[in-house]
């Protein structure tokens, strides 16, 4: 805990939360409804919200074992390469090297002790 910030980590930040769950109409009653989060845009299985500085996102699944796994948490970071050296030069296990995603993003994964889903993002164009 003691290690200083490094060049990649100091312009991270939290920008993305992804729930994965079962009912997602549910989901979008309580956190629309019933807390007051602006929807952001939906489709069937996916659903974002505007937080302020932070993103959450719904995706709807029936699979037990994905919604097992926790959250995701998305992490832009301005070049993910060295984010991705700095990280495992810190001792987090990636899961390869970054790819380019359909969605517009260079991403690497790490899975945390609790087995929560950590994306590091590069956005490589913004609509």
């Amino acid at each position: 805990m003691g290690k200083g910030v490094g060049e990649a980590v100091a312009g991270m930040h939290l920008s993305y939360v992804t729930l994965f769950v079962g009912d997602l109409e549910g989901c979008v009653r309580f956190y629309r409804d019933g807390l007051g989060l602006a929807l952001l845009d939906a489709s069937p299985s996916f659903v974002r919200f505007t937080t302020g500085g932070c993103t959450l996102a719904l995706h709807g699944t029936s699979d037990p074992e994905r919604r097992s796994r926790g959250v995701n948490l998305h992490f832009d970071v301005p070049d993910v390469a060295v984010a991705a050296a700095e990280a495992q030069a810190r001792g987090v296990a990636l899961d390869g090297e970054p790819k380019d995603e359909p969605w517009g993003a260079r991403v690497v994964r790490a899975l945390d002790p609790a087995g929560n889903t950590v994306e590091l993002v590069q956005w490589l164009k913004r609509a």
